[in-house]
């Protein structure tokens, strides 16, 4: 008769503690709210940018240096983001570099590339000082840079 009692009491241990389980992992997913949305892809992240910064002022009222900082960096970003290659905090040569070994990076658009963010350097620290002209054909020139290397992604 003192088998019975234990095996109860065992019996009931253990469904104690699977509710407390229960009841303690319910709680912790309560906790950690719902989880985070994808990230959205890079090229996605990078037309929205370059759109807005083509609405901006900086070209109409004399920013071109800033304009052409920032259009540098959103290039740079999107190459981190799409390639997974660390552009920020590199130099465009040390880039380029990197960039050759990227089987998904067409070498003609390696060269554009090059040329624009060339471009960019000598105005950011060369003091090159191009018209609204020339920084618009820049950003046509980014524009069409990201859609060229841009991910086909499946709609199912």
């Amino acid at each position: 008769m003192g088998s019975g009692v234990g095996r109860a009491a065992v019996c009931r241990y253990c469904l104690l503690s699977a509710a407390c389980f229960l009841l303690w992992s319910k709680r912790k997913r309560a906790l950690q709210g719902p989880p985070p949305p994808p990230p959205v892809p890079a090229d996605i992240v990078a037309m929205q940018k370059l759109e807005d910064l083509l609405r901006s002022d900086w070209l109409q009222t004399g920013k071109i240096k800033e304009f052409y900082i920032a259009l540098s960096e959103i290039v740079r970003a999107y190459i981190e983001g799409a390639f997974q290659t660390p552009a920020l905090e590199r130099t465009t040569n040390e880039l380029m570099r990197d960039l050759r070994r990227v089987q998904e990076l067409p070498m003609q658009s390696q060269v554009g590339l090059k040329d624009l963010l060339e471009l960019c350097d000598l105005v950011k620290f060369a003091k090159l000082r191009p018209d609204t002209a020339e920084a618009t054909l820049a950003h046509k020139i980014a524009v069409s840079f990201v859609e060229n290397t841009r991910p086909v992604r499946n709609n199912a």
